[in-house]
């Protein structure tokens, strides 16, 4: 955390500070204009309201957001122009912007660079592999792949904060699905390998299991490799002629971040020794204070509101998914689920933003009560300050879907008309697309469908 004593902070700055933090609609506002324009189809719109929102420290969000919608309007080359120049953004912040910094300890966490958090980086790839392999360059589809957990890999061993996500069995799966796609048997099996223990990892912390299919292509790569017995053609049945079709379901949007607001005491003592020392200390022990749920009432000097991030109610909504292609059809298995992700990942960094939130608190109430002794006037303007840049991060990438289902169906080569429909509870098709897709002898499709409720 950024250390700057507390009379070291010239009022004046502060006003100047507070015109242009409350000039600056937050990203969050934005928010169901981004998604009912994508929602309905209407992709202009919604780059038009992304537009409207991600500026200035929010500018990774304008790549990220823009680059998945160039993806569903099927531009894909565009698409990976829009996220290649997120991810450079992003690896640019990777180091910290002195000047955010200051500014965002003296008004909020929104005037800082948007960063991205580390799934929202990793699933950059996700999206740049797909476009990639619908443009017929099955080589760039597996670089994004081995980029996606190398990129997770270096930003959870560079932060302090001890993360629940360090691995993502989802982009392992989908890199050696590629890679069996391809004939390359060694890197689908290490793949695979990673995936299994990937999703281990995800059943404890996530409560989230490996597909079905997986230990199916784990015995089929195994036979190839003459690892095990026959290869078992559930999938990829090139000797009997047929294809693979692999579909992504995407389903719904990502829990959006809200604000929350707590009151919290503080002592006398604890502005007293703010004033003299370290406000990182102080911020941590008022921390752990509040954690441990009690305070002394009669020492209790002031009541401090501060306001941080969290999720709205989560949608519990496990709506089914089936794939029609003639008589054939297959139910979706849950692969990857970025709401739950989303919500372990802001609980590991919970205690870091709450002792930052308090430092800078901290620091406009001593602003305030020094202003009061020179002025009322004075004071009320910085009072004024402290109340409208006391806002919570709620930034984030708006449009990725909740979770990630995947479906597998072999089908003889040719032409298919292909219905992914949505059931309500009864089993009643509620919405469905349709799509034609070709399928070749011995080969793998791929697609993506998404649902947006």
């Amino acid at each position: 955390m950024l250390e700057i004593p507390i009379k070291t902070r010239p009022i004046p700055y502060l006003l100047v500070l507070v015109i242009w933090t409350v000039a600056c609609a937050p990203y969050a506002a934005n928010t169901p204009a981004i998604r009912n324009s994508l929602s309905a189809g209407d992709y202009t719109g919604a780059y038009d309201a992304v537009q409207r929102a991600a500026r200035g420290p929010s500018k990774l969000l304008f790549f990220l957001e823009t680059g998945l919608i160039a993806h569903y309007d099927g531009q894909y080359a565009h698409s990976n122009v829009l996220l290649d120049q997120a991810e450079r953004i992003a690896d640019e912040l990777f180091t910290r912007s002195l000047s955010r910094e200051l500014a965002a300890f003296v008004t909020s966490d929104e005037s800082r660079d948007y960063r991205g958090e580390t799934y929202e980086l990793v699933f950059i790839h996700y999206y740049r592999a797909l476009n990639y392999w619908y443009l017929g360059l099955p080589e760039n589809a597996l670089v994004e792949c081995r980029k996606a957990n190398l990129r997770l890999e270096r930003y959870t061993s560079h932060d302090e904060t001890e993360f629940t996500y360090k691995n993502d069995a989802f982009i392992h799966y989908l890199t050696a699905l590629f890679y069996e796609s391809e004939l390359e048997y060694n890197d689908a099996y290490v793949s695979l390998r990673d995936a299994e223990m990937a999703y281990r990892r995800y059943a404890s912390h996530f409560r989230i299991s490996a597909p079905a299919e997986l230990d199916e292509d784990l015995a089929r790569v195994e036979a190839e490799l003459g690892y095990a017995g026959p290869p078992a053609l559930t999938a990829l049945q090139s000797r009997s002629g047929n294809g693979d079709l692999v579909v992504f379901t995407e389903i719904g949007f990502i829990s959006r971040k809200i604000q929350e607001e707590v009151d919290i005491p503080i002592y006398k003592s604890d502005l007293d020794r703010a004033r003299k020392g370290s406000t990182r200390r102080i911020s941590h022990q008022v921390r752990d204070r509040h954690r441990r749920g009690h305070h002394h009432a009669s020492k209790v000097d002031y009541w401090m509101r501060i306001a941080l991030p969290t999720f709205e109610t989560p949608h519990q909504d496990h709506t089914p998914v089936r794939v029609l292609i003639g008589n054939e059809s297959v139910t979706p298995s849950p692969a990857q689920n970025l709401d739950t992700i989303a919500r372990a990942t802001l609980e590991d960094r919970s205690g870091n933003i709450f002792a930052r939130t308090v430092a800078r608190a901290l620091v406009k109430l001593a602003a305030t009560k020094g202003a009061e002794k020179k002025s009322e006037w004075l004071g009320f303007l910085v009072n004024m300050f402290t109340a409208a840049t006391e806002k919570a991060d709620t930034r984030s990438w708006v449009t990725l879907p909740r979770e990630v289902r995947i479906g597998r169906i072999a089908l003889p080569p040719g032409e298919h008309e292909i219905r992914i429909q949505r059931l309500d509870r009864w089993g009643i098709v509620t919405d469905e697309t349709v799509r034609t897709i070709r399928i070749e002898a011995g080969r793998r499709t791929f697609i993506n469908h998404r649902q947006y409720s």
